[in-house]
């Protein structure tokens, strides 16, 4: 097959489909499709990353293969995309639209290499959901889709069928700042070296979507939607986020046991999302991805060390660890005890004190109920004991 002889050279973090829209504008092609139906490859299955397609299109603009591996975005299935060597799910990272910056493609038509209208190209460090800002504009991106759903994809030939310019998408960017926390995960995610960060650990979707809801329930509070805030917003959660996480385990686990101890100041149950809200649902929603799994038992064991919990409990999952709290509730249920019944000995012998709180939120180690359970059951006063006599006075009675 032979290969294209006019070209434009590709820039290093260009995606292949902005590169192929750029080719075909500079052959005069209407659009990509149109472009890569002529030359035996399909501009769709190129979007998608399918093997065959990127290799003629590859073959015939001359690109290495480690170049296309760079900047290749393979769809694997309705939910997730393979991008750079890292899985994201397609709420994370966009695929299907155009995602840019209008002044760095202003910047390029005016200074770029080749004829106008096919100088502008995407970088793919735009593309995930936490490149929120341009770092060298300081302005939001805009996410669009030039030319409308037939074109998506096709940025060069969807602002030529809108009769556009880039200039006119400068009203949807606004002023922000590029923080650090966004600097930190686009290094990541284009496998440049950061600082040793706990955050380290984790793949970079399930690291940065960790951060933007920690910083979204310090600055918002449980019941916040993430997704109904604005991009500023969103930014400025994700850098509190991180200004947590950045603080290592211990920083993390303290703002986790700041939410569970919430409990204690109200009446809500003691499940998942009653105490951590948004990020239980965000969390556990995505359990079964990499590095979502250890942040919710991370989140788990918090709640273990800090709730009235153990095994046989549910909480984020099935409860295995050993347990490190009783309550009231939870005591007389394991011991098959009255709750008030143990309540009033454990306040006789100076164990809890003698307060209005409910039975479920009176909490203590189980040890400190060890040597008072033999004498309640002596008594007669267990669940069970009573339970005995109630059967033994119908049985009397009839």
């Amino acid at each position: 097959m032979s290969i294209l002889h006019l070209t434009v050279p590709r820039q290093l973090e260009e995606t292949l489909g902005s590169y192929c829209s750029r080719l075909a504008a500079l052959h005069g092609a209407y659009s990509a499709r149109e472009f890569s139906g002529y030359l035996g490859f399909s501009f769709t299955e190129l979007l998608r990353g399918s093997d065959i397609h990127v290799e003629i299109f590859s073959r015939i603009a001359s690109i290495e293969e480690a170049d296309v591996r760079e900047v290749l975005i393979q769809i694997l299935g309705t939910t997730l995309r393979n991008v750079r060597g890292h899985m994201f799910t397609r709420d994370h990272i966009v695929s299907t639209k155009s995602k840019f910056c209008p002044h760095c493609l202003l910047d390029d038509e005016s200074s770029g290499i080749g004829r106008r209208g096919s100088r502008a190209y995407m970088r793919i460090s735009w593309l995930p959901r936490f490149s929120r800002v341009c770092p060298i504009h300081q302005s939001t991106l805009v996410t669009a889709i030039p030319g409308g759903l037939g074109m998506y994809g096709d940025a060069i030939g969807g602002l030529r069928a809108d009769n556009a310019e880039w200039s006119d998408y400068l009203y949807r960017a606004e002023l922000g700042q590029a923080t650090p926390a966004q600097s930190y995960l686009i290094d990541r995610f284009m496998n440049r070296p950061t600082e040793e960060l706990w955050l380290n650990k984790f793949p970079v979707q399930a690291a940065a979507h960790f951060i933007d809801i920690v910083g979204a329930v310090e600055r918002h509070g449980i019941e916040v939607s993430f997704e109904k805030l604005d991009v500023l917003e969103q930014s400025a959660c994700a850098q509190r986020g991180f200004e947590i996480a950045a603080g290592g385990q211990g920083s993390v686990k303290a703002f986790l046991a700041g939410l569970v101890k919430g409990y204690y100041r109200g009446r809500s149950n003691m499940g998942a999302h009653a105490i951590f809200g948004e990020l239980a649902d965000e969390m556990s929603y995505r359990a079964n991805l990499p590095g979502y799994d250890r942040i919710v038992k991370l989140m788990q064991r918090v709640a273990i060390e800090n709730l009235p919990i153990g095994p046989g409990d549910n909480f984020l999952g099935p409860v295995r660890q050993r347990r490190q709290l009783h309550s009231l509730t939870s005591a007389a249920e394991e011991n098959e005890i009255g709750a008030h019944t143990l309540r009033n000995f454990m306040i006789e012998r100076g164990l809890i004190a003698s307060t209005k709180c409910s039975l479920a939120r009176a909490v203590f180690h189980p040890s400190a109920i060890r040597d008072i359970i033999a004498p309640i059951k002596a008594l007669g006063l267990t669940g069970a004991a009573r339970a005995k006599r109630l059967r033994n006075a119908r049985r009397s009675a009839n």
